[in-house]
Formats: C-alpha cells, structure tokens, sequence
C-alpha cells in the first residue's frame, strides 16, 4: 500500500514536469513565428572580390509580404519586391564588395501594412583579388506563383516627321548652292515625304504645300522612316541663259467694294528651265503675309472699313532659280 501511494505521488510530479515545459519550434503543433532570417552565407565566410555574394533569407509574416531590404554594414544596397500572396518563402539577393574588407549583412522584410522585420546579422570576409566579371547572378525567389506573362505591345510608330531645333532654311536642294525657298520655325513640325540616300538632308512639305529640302541637324526627325523614298537632288544651280522674269500682276488694284475676300491673279510666266512655283507677297492692315502656290492665283481674306493693301509676286524655276518681285499693286477695300 505504501509501496503504491510512492508511484503516485511521482507520477504526478513528471506530469507537472512536463506541463511546464514549452515545445520547441518544429515540433508537431508549435507555430513558426513571423520574421525573416538569412540562412546563407554562414557567418565568417570568406570570399574574393570576383565573387558575388547570394543572401538567401528565408521569411514568414500574417501580412501581405511587400519588400525585401538588403543591408551591408547598415546601408540598403538594393531592394527586391515580393508577392504579396505568398506567406513565406525564401529569397536569394546577391551582391558584390567594391573592395576588400569586413561586411556585415542584414535583410529587411517590410510589409504592405508599414509593418518590418530584421534579419539575423551574419559578417563576411572579402580578400584582395580583382573581380572578373560585372554580370550579377540572377535573383531567385520561391516559391513563385504561376502567371501566364503578358506579352508587351509593339508600339507602333508614327508617320515620319521632322522638328526644327531652331529657326532653319529650306532649300529648293540638298546644300547651300540651292535656293532658300522655306523655312521652319523653332519647334514647328513638318511631315517628311523624301530623304537623300545618306539620309543627311530630307525633303519636307510646307504648310503653303511646298517640298523643300532642309538638313539633318538642323531638325529632330520622329516616326517611321523606314519608307521614305529616296529622292535624287535637282540640278546643281547654274546661271540661267536667259533672265528670269517676275509675273506681271493683274488684280486688283483700286478700290473695291466691301468684300471678306479678294484673289490676287498674275500672268504666267514660261522659261526653258521650267517654272516651279510662284512666290507672293501681301502687306495691309493684320501685317504682312506670304506663301507660294504653283497656280497663278491666290484667295487672300481681306478686312472691310477702307482698309489699303500692297501686293506683288515672283518667279521661282526648277533649278532653284528666283526673279526679282513684280510691280507691287495698291487696293482699297472700303
């Protein structure tokens, strides 16, 4: 009898041995708590300086994972993003010393709550010898969820157009022999309808619907050039055999009857290097206007109220060759 009250009284004592006592983590039934740890490189490593250095951590959170910091003596050297529905895992995030030394190395987790958790630190040891390669191994993360990737759209270029850096001439050809019979203001936009086969000049098209040339570093050219035609210079310029003429102008001249437009004719002028375009000027009460226009005439709007307008014209052939301007025509519009 008292043989048995001694097993009792010991038996009870272990099971509140045992009560006392905490599990372990990884044992069945004890829950991993959340942080980060690096588990790789083991403390005291050495390493070269042609060695890159892989900091795997291993992390576990209740919150949505956000980032990953990688600290080197207490300095955020680069910054991974992780995916949020991913609990825990384990991460690899090399670097590399710039020079010999002692490095302390520490992860970061931080979480989309504002939330973050330090690493164990580990300290590593790099030698002298000079690195042999620039290209860093790539960074692994698992575990990764699935995703079918996206393919990235093709962007689609525009139509060709060239950008006038400054104000800049354009010519009737590639280079400073040919006429000016353009121009483009700073920032103004012209589409591009032509190239030279170096493609160091291009052949634009005016808002007066001129085609000229103008060179490459003057303008910015954007869109697809890919198929722009090449087009063959004009003719060097030489000096005309027979004298150019100006148009002589026709109307109108006098006074006129109120009127919101009036149109500016000339006579056509012929010549054996043929005519490309006419030049036309117009000056009156909003200021001086100009363009050209293969025609021999030209709508202008015009201001009632006595308002006196001066005009005149000349001759531009396919050489690049310009006539002097016309006798100028003086009318009233009252």
């Amino acid at each position: 009898m008292k043989t048995f009250t001694i097993k009792r009284l010991l038996l009870g004592m272990f099971l509140i041995f045992l009560a006392g006592c905490t599990l372990p983590a990884g044992f069945p039934g004890n829950t991993q708590a959340s942080g980060v740890q690096i588990i790789a490189p083991q403390n005291g490593t050495v390493y070269t300086l042609q060695d890159w250095i892989i900091v795997k951590s291993t992390f576990s959170v209740e919150t949505d994972a956000a980032n990953m910091l990688l600290l080197v003596n207490g300095e955020i050297v680069r910054e991974d993003t992780l995916d949020g529905s991913i609990p825990s895992g384990t991460i690899q995030q090399p670097w590399r010393a710039s020079e010999p030394g002692t490095y302390q190395l520490q992860t970061k987790l931080l979480t989309a709550d504002g939330g973050s958790y330090d690493s164990n630190m580990v300290q590593v040891q790099v030698g002298g010898e000079s690195p042999a390669s620039q290209t860093p191994p790539t960074v692994e993360s698992t575990p990764m969820p699935e995703s079918t990737p996206t393919p990235e759209a093709t962007p689609t270029l525009g139509a060709p157009q060239a950008t006038a850096i400054k104000d800049s001439n354009c010519r009737f050809g590639p280079g400073q022999a040919y006429e000016i019979t353009g121009y483009l203001l700073s920032q103004q936009t012209a589409p591009i309808v032509g190239r030279r086969s170096d493609s160091t000049w291009w052949v634009i098209q005016t808002e007066a619907g001129v085609k000229c040339w103008i060179w490459d570093e003057l303008v910015e050219v954007s869109g697809d050039i890919s198929n722009v035609p090449i087009v063959e210079a004009p003719p060097t310029p030489t000096p005309s055999p027979l004298p150019l003429s100006a148009p002589q102008p026709s109307a109108p001249s006098g006074t006129l009857n109120c009127t919101s437009s009036v149109q500016l004719t000339w006579q056509p002028v012929s010549h054996p290097n043929g005519i490309a375009y006419y030049e036309w000027e117009i000056d009156g009460p909003g200021g001086k206007q100009t363009g050209t226009t293969a025609s021999t005439s030209q709508e202008i709007i015009v201001a009632c109220g006595n308002s006196t307008y001066t005009w005149r014209v000349r001759t531009i052939d396919k050489l690049g060759n310009t006539s002097g301007f016309s006798e100028t025509l003086t009318f009233t519009v009252q």
